[in-house]
């Protein structure tokens, strides 16, 4: 069940897509704050019709590490056309929205170009890619506790930010020091769910 929430929260998870949010929108608090749970919410509903319907169509028998291959099996080789295709677009989109805010964060910190501060940024991906991780859950484990490690480290420093702002118009109240531990123990169990053995 941990491993299952640690995979859920990597899936939901769009904190680098929000600084590009808070950039793209000029801090307009009410757009910024329907985008942001607009979005979350959609997260949400792929990964709820996705996994119903692999259940669904396996008959809840899914033995192959990527449950659309199952899926194909049971309901035809389209299935495993539209979900490689769906799968693709996804992975492309999140690395996309991982990069691009990563490279601004670089370009912050050590004041590097974009086309170095997106190197930079890429260059833990692209070392996956070389060395060879030869399984999807594996690479799922090991991003899900990275991102949540950055999670972490982005909670963190909402909070000293916060409080040397002394408000959050984003957050609101919910940003308040008992959601904050909330979210870091939350955090921490999805961090013990990426890295506990799943046999």
């Amino acid at each position: 069940m941990l491993g299952l929430y640690s995979m859920i929260v990597f899936a939901t998870s769009a904190n680098y897509a929000i600084a590009q949010v808070v950039k793209g929108l000029d801090g307009n608090v009410k757009e910024i704050r329907t985008t942001i749970f607009t979005g979350f919410g959609i997260s949400s509903i792929l990964v709820l019709v996705v996994t119903t319907t692999v259940l669904i169509g396996t008959g809840g028998q899914c033995s192959k590490e990527l449950a659309y291959m199952e899926l194909g099996e049971h309901i035809g080789g389209w299935a495993i056309v539209v979900a490689g295709i769906f799968s693709l677009v996804a992975l492309l989109t999140t690395f996309w929205a991982q990069t691009l805010g990563l490279r601004d964060i670089v370009h912050e910190q050590i004041n590097t170009g974009n086309k170095l501060s997106w190197l930079i940024a890429t260059a833990p991906s692209l070392l996956f890619a070389l060395f060879g991780v030869n399984s999807f859950i594996v690479l799922t484990r090991i991003m899900s506790g990275v991102s949540i490690l950055m999670s972490i480290a982005l909670i963190l420093t909402y909070g000293k930010s916060r409080k040397r702002a002394g408000s959050s118009p984003i957050c609101g109240i919910v940003g308040r020091l008992p959601f904050q531990i909330l979210m870091l123990v939350s955090t921490i169990i999805s961090a013990i769910g990426a890295v506990i053995p799943l046999s």
